[in-house]
C-alpha cells in the first residue's frame, strides 16, 4: 500500500467527491519509449494512452508505480494544492503541464501526450533519470526538445506578472483604459461597472477603488479532477485550473473647493440684507459645476468632489445694500493643494455725511466748536455720535439704510440747530449739511432770536439854509399884515392880543 496521507482529500471530498470512477489503457503510442532509473533500477516501457470511461486522457502522477485497470478511484475536482506528495512548486507546474498539454489548441498529435506525460514525470521525480530511447530498453536518445521548450514556455510564463501595471492614476470622472487587459484574463472583482473586450475601459471613474483580475484559464469543458487510489497510479485528467489574482490600485485625483463668503462689518447698516449673494463656480470650459447662495449669513460652502484642474468663480448676484463684485476668482485644485479655500469679501454699500456747524447772533454767524449731535437708524437707535471741530466740521462713514440726527449739546444760550435725514444709496453722492443756531434775546426775536432794544435820539430835521430865509420872512410879512387887520378892524382885540 502507498503511504500517501489522502485525510485533507477525505475532509474535503464534498466539493467534488465521486466514487466509482474507472480507467483503462489505450493503444501502445508507435515509436515512443522511454526509461525511467532510480536507484539503480531501470523501468522501461513502451508509452500509451491511459483513458476514463468516457475516452478522456489522463496522466500518471507516480512514475514507478504500475497502472492496473479496473481499480476504482476517488475523484477531487480542484487543484493540487492537498496532494501532499509534491511540493506546492511541483503541484502548479503539474497543473499547467497537463493544462497546456496534449489537446490544447493545435497540440493534438500524439506526440504531445508522451511529452506532457514525460515532462510531468521529470517535475514529480526531480532526483530521477528519465529520458527517450530509440527503442524499448534501447539507447537513450534527444528527442522533441524544441516542442519541450515551447511547452515549458507556456508553463513557465503562465503566472508570471502580466506586464499591465498595478497602480493607476485618473483625474475624477474621467475613463480609465487600461490597454493591456483583455478578454485572455477573467475579472475577478471590480470597484466600477467596466466593460473588457480589447482593453478594460472604466467609465466616470469617482474614487479610489481596486480592480481584480486572472489569467483566463476555460479552454477546457471542465474543471482539472485528480483521482487517487491506495493500491493503485493516481491520475491527473486535465482541465480549467484556478489562476493566480493580480490587482491593480486605482487612485482617483480629486478634491473639493471651499468658498468662505464673508460679509462687510465694516461700516454700520442695520437695512443691509445679505441674502441672495450667490456665486457660480465654473470649469475650464466655462460650464458652471456648482452654485451656492447665502441667506442672511456669512456662509462656508464646501463644493462638490471636483477633478484636478482650473476652475473659476464669479458672482452672480448680490444681497440689498451691497456692491456686485465683477472679479473672477480663479483656483486650481492640484496633487499640491486639493481642497484650497477662496475667501470672497462682499462690500457694503457706504459714503460719509459731512456737516458744518455755526452759531449766529442775527446774521452774524461763525464755526462753532464742540457742538455734538446723535445719528440714529431708521429704528432710532443711537449709531454714533459728531463732535464738531474748531472749523465746525465733522463727518461720519456709513453703510447702507437712511439715518436720522439730532443735535444734543452746544453753546449755551443758543438754540439747537434742526434734526435733518440722509440716506446712503450709493458711494458717489455728495452728503454735506450746514446746520445753525441763534443766540437767544430776551426782548426782541430775529430770526428766532430776541435782540436787545437799541436807543435812538429824537430826529432833528432841518431844512437847507435858503429855505429857512423864505419862510422867516413870509411870516414876518404875515405877522404885519394880521395886525394891521386887527387895528382897521377893531373888532379882533382878543386875537391881536394872542398875535
Amino acid at each position: 500500500m502507498k503511504r500517501f496521507l489522502y485525510g485533507l482529500f477525505i475532509m474535503f471530498c464534498f466539493i467534488g467527491c465521486v466514487n466509482a470512477e474507472s480507467f483503462v489503457e489505450g493503444k501502445f503510442i508507435s515509436g515512443e519509449y522511454v526509461d525511467k532509473v532510480k536507484d539503480g533500477v531501470t523501468n522501461y516501457l513502451t508509452m500509451q494512452y491511459i483513458k476514463d470511461d468516457s475516452g478522456n486522457i489522463v496522466y500518471c502522477l507516480e512514475p514507478y508505480v504500475k497502472f492496473n485497470e479496473g481499480d476504482n478511484y476517488s475523484k477531487y475536482e480542484w487543484d493540487l494544492s492537498s496532494y501532499n506528495k509534491l511540493s506546492d512548486e511541483q503541484r502548479r507546474k503539474v497543473e499547467l503541464l497537463a493544462y497546456y498539454g496534449y489537446g490544447y489548441t493545435n497540440r493534438t498529435s500524439s506526440k504531445w501526450y508522451v511529452i506532457t506525460q514525460v515532462l510531468i514525470w521529470k517535475t514529480i521525480d526531480t532526483k530521477g533519470n528519465i529520458y527517450f530511447t530509440d527503442k524499448l530498453n534501447g539507447k537513450k536518445i534527444t528527442k522533441y526538445e524544441s516542442e519541450m521548450n515551447e511547452l515549458l514556455n507556456d508553463v513557465n510564463n503562465h503566472d508570471v506578472t502580466p506586464n499591465i501595471g498595478t497602480n493607476y492614476t485618473v483625474n475624477y470622472l474621467d475613463d480609465l483604459e487600461v490597454i493591456r487587459l483583455n478578454t485572455n484574463y477573467d475579472i475577478v472583482s471590480s470597484s466600477y461597472d467596466y466593460k473588457l473586450g480589447d482593453s478594460l475601459l472604466l467609465k466616470d471613474v469617482n474614487e479610489n477603488g481596486v480592480v481584480e483580475y486572472k489569467r483566463k484559464s476555460n479552454y477546457y469543458k471542465d474543471k482539472i479532477a485528480l483521482f487517487v487510489s491506495d493500491n493503485n497510479q493516481d491520475l491527473l485528467r486535465p482541465g480549467n485550473i484556478d489562476n493566480k489574482v493580480y490587482k491593480i490600485n486605482i487612485n482617483v485625483t480629486k478634491g473639493d473647493i471651499l468658498l468662505d463668503i464673508r460679509d462687510d462689518h465694516s461700516y454700520y447698516s442695520v437695512e443691509s440684507d445679505f441674502s441672495d449673494t450667490c456665486y457660480e463656480l465654473y470649469d475650464k470650459n466655462n460650464e458652471v459645476i456648482d452654485k451656492v447662495c447665502t441667506s442672511n449669513e456669512p456662509l462656508i460652502f464646501k463644493t462638490k468632489e471636483l477633478p484636478y484642474g482650473e476652475y473659476s468663480i464669479k458672482q452672480v448676484s448680490h444681497g440689498i445694500g451691497y456692491i456686485k463684485d465683477n472679479n473672477i476668482h480663479n483656483v486650481s485644485i492640484n496633487d499640491k493643494n486639493s481642497n484650497p479655500t477662496v475667501i470672497l469679501h462682499n462690500k457694503l454699500l457706504k459714503n460719509t455725511i459731512n456737516i458744518t456747524k455755526y452759531a449766529c447772533i442775527v446774521d452774524d454767524c461763525i464755526e462753532e466748536k464742540n457742538a455734538k449731535f446723535g445719528v440714529y437708524d431708521k429704528n432710532n437707535k443711537l449709531v454714533d455720535y459728531m463732535v464738531t471741530d474748531s472749523n465746525g466740521k465733522d463727518y461720519l462713514t456709513l453703510g447702507y439704510g437712511t439715518y436720522n440726527v439730532k443735535q444734543i449739546s452746544g453753546l449755551d444760550d443758543y438754540t439747537l440747530a434742526d434734526d435733518f435725514s440722509f440716506k446712503i444709496l450709493d458711494e458717489v453722492s455728495t452728503l454735506e449739511e450746514y446746520l445753525y443756531n441763534y443766540k437767544i434775546i430776551e426782548d426782541k426775536e430775529v430770526k428766532g432770536v430776541v435782540e436787545e432794544p437799541i436807543d435812538t435820539p429824537e430826529e432833528v430835521v432841518e431844512l437847507p439854509p435858503d429855505t429857512k430865509i423864505t419862510f422867516k420872512a413870509i411870516w414876518d410879512t404875515f405877522k404885519v399884515v394880521l395886525r394891521s387887520i386887527c387895528i382897521l378892524t377893531k373888532n379882533l382885540i382878543f386875537s391881536c392880543f394872542m398875535v
